[in-house]
Formats: C-alpha cells, structure tokens, sequence
C-alpha cells in the first residue's frame, strides 16, 4: 500500500481550505440513479431502519434504540497527474461506534469491489489518528453491498487480498440481494428498509403484469398488504409517522422509474396511496421548515458550520434515557440553535416536547 508523503497529498478535511478548492476541480464520478436517490433519501430520513440490516448481515444484535450516527459521505481520491476526482458513498455510519460502509448498486459490476475499498480507506483515512508521534491508528469499516439486481453468478461476498511487505491480509464485503427476500422475509425481520426496491423482484415479468389483469391485481394486492402492514408498525410503535411517509414516497418512486413503460402499474399504484415523491406528505411537517440550520442538524452535525463535539453532545443528550431533557436545556448545554437540536432529533427519531 502506498504511503502518502507530504500534504499535498493528504485527503483534505470537509471544511478545510484545501477542501473547497479541490471541489471546485474535482471530477464527479458517480451518476446518481432514481434507485440511489432512493436509497440515500432512506439513509437520511430513515436512519434508524439501518440497524436491522446492519444485524442481519453481519449476525449483530444492536438494539433498535441504540446510537447511530450518520457521517459526511464525499471522498477526494487523488489519481496520477494531480487528478483528483470525487466520490459519493451511498451511506457511513457508527453503531455503538462500529462502523459500517453500505452501498446499493441496481446491477452487479466488476467497479464495485475496487470502489468498496476506495470507500473504506477514505473513511478510515479521516478518521485515523496518531497516537504518537511515530505511530498512526486507523480502522477500516465493515463493508457490504445491496444488490437490486443480481443473478446465478452474484457471489455472496466479495473477496478483498491486501499485499503487505509484512505479509498479505485478506478481508470479505458481505453481499444483500433484494431478490433473497419477500415481501414476508422483509416484514418478519422488520427490514423496512427494503421495502421501496421490492419491486426488483417482478422485474422480469412486469410486461406481464401490465397487460394481465388478473397479474395486476396480484401485485397490487401485494402492494395494499405493504401499505396496510406500514400502518401496523406505526401503531405498534415500530415505526415513526416519518418513517411510513418516507418508505411510501421512496416505493412509489422506485416503481415509477422501474415501470416507467407500464403505464397501467404506475396508475394501479397512484391509486393506491397517491401523492407526490420529492417532497412527500409529512416531511416537511415533521421536519419542520426547511431552514438550512435545521438541514445541516438533520445531518447530524457533520455539515460545516456545525462544530462536531457540540453536536456529539447534543446526540447524546436526545439518547439519554433516564434523564430526558427539553429542547431549549439541549441548545443550551450543547451550544446549538434550538432548530439544529430539532433536526438532529429528527434524525434519530427522538421525539421531544
């Protein structure tokens, strides 16, 4: 592995001089998809959902009330001939401080395996410290990668071999495939998250339920069963209104684009739950006003302008459960606006007077 030697090499810091110059130059490498769109929209308004994914595909046990922490998602890679291009991962995030790099990809390529790496470097890059003057810490994040399409040859993990002058280590990226899981699988095991790329599964036959009736009614008897299990889970308290409103919004847009050529699907599930996708019913009231402070708090004080220890402490603070505190003792102690701490809360799907 390569050693970086002077600063003109180093990953700049989101925030820094270095930072904003090279985004001024920096190539974009990634082409946003309706899915990816989907995917980090859910990330973001739907952070909590994570945590059942994250137990199922690395056996952990997290609590769904344990601390999960979204951070800042655009890396600069530095390539030969001072090119420096940018990359968006689709989510990084802790639990409990573990952390975790997912990545959803509509169709299987041989770029993800080496883009996976690049991806957990970077993170680690930023995150390492010296802990001394002579020795440096770092540590990757667990890697793995949702498949919306996959097929026979789709291995279940991807193998990674690391040649050290020390010797060689070898890591694995664990692989989902939407297509492993029904609609009874996501439900059982509260994987929420998956709902909206469901409809990856009848892909292939879409032609047919466009033009069968008796198909089309199938499907959109499926679909009345996910709206009608959302609300359930809302009731029962496993779900945030929020939540419900964004797997809704987030489905409905997947199958749009997924269906775009049949129009007799699309108008099946219009009938069924309506409303409009990029600004979908219940986020901007839950999400109170769109002021920027509140957006950056929502991104839970990883955007510039919102000192991280402040918002670390503000996190914290909502986490408690023994001691509940009110917004404006929260804004006080953690030295934020009362809009970022509601934004922040928001997030985590703390809900407070």
């Amino acid at each position: 592995m390569a050693t970086r030697k002077n600063n003109s090499n180093k990953t700049p810091k989101r925030g820094s001089k270095l930072a904003a110059k090279l985004k001024k130059k920096a190539k974009v490498v990634v082409i946003n998809t309706p899915y990816d769109d989907a995917f980090r929209t859910m990330v973001t308004d739907c952070t909590v959902l994570l945590i059942p994914i994250i137990n199922l595909v690395f056996g952990k046990n997290y609590d769904l009330n344990e601390k999960i922490v979204l951070h800042h998602n655009e890396h600069f890679i530095h390539k030969k001939g001072d090119i420096v291009e940018k990359r968006i991962t689709d989510s990084y995030f802790t639990i409990a401080g573990d952390a975790y790099n997912l990545e959803c990809q509509s169709t299987a390529d041989n770029t993800m395996i080496i883009r996976i790496m690049e991806y957990a470097f970077e993170s680690a890059l930023e995150e390492a410290s010296l802990t001394s003057n002579d020795t440096m810490e770092m540590t990757f994040p667990k890697t793995a990668v949702l498949y919306l399409r996959s097929d026979a040859s789709t291995p279940d993990k991807m193998k990674h071999i690391i040649h050290f002058p020390e010797g060689d280590f070898t890591t694995y990226t664990s692989i989902m495939k939407i297509k492993d899981y029904t609609l009874g699988d996501m439900l059982k095991n509260k994987l929420y998250f998956l709902l909206p790329f469901l409809i990856f599964n009848y892909e292939k036959d879409l032609a047919e339920y466009d033009t069968n009736p008796e198909k089309l009614e199938e499907l959109m008897q499926e679909y009345t069963e996910i709206f009608y299990q959302l609300e359930q889970a809302q009731e029962a308290g496993d779900l945030l209104q929020i939540h419900v409103a964004c797997i809704r919004a987030m489905l409905k847009k997947v199958m749009n684009n997924l269906a775009m050529k049949y129009k007799n699907i699309r108008k099946g599930v219009d009938s069924i739950m309506g409303g409009k996708v990029l600004d979908y019913p219940g986020r901007s009231m839950y999400f109170a006003g769109e002021s920027e402070g509140y957006k950056k708090g929502r991104a839970e004080g990883i955007d510039e302008g919102i000192d991280k220890t402040n918002a670390r402490v503000a996190r914290d603070m909502l986490l408690e459960k023994d001691q509940p505190f009110t917004i404006p003792m929260i804004a006080k102690i953690s030295k934020l606006s009362e809009d970022i701490v509601r934004g922040i809360a928001a997030s985590l799907g703390v809900k407070l007077a």
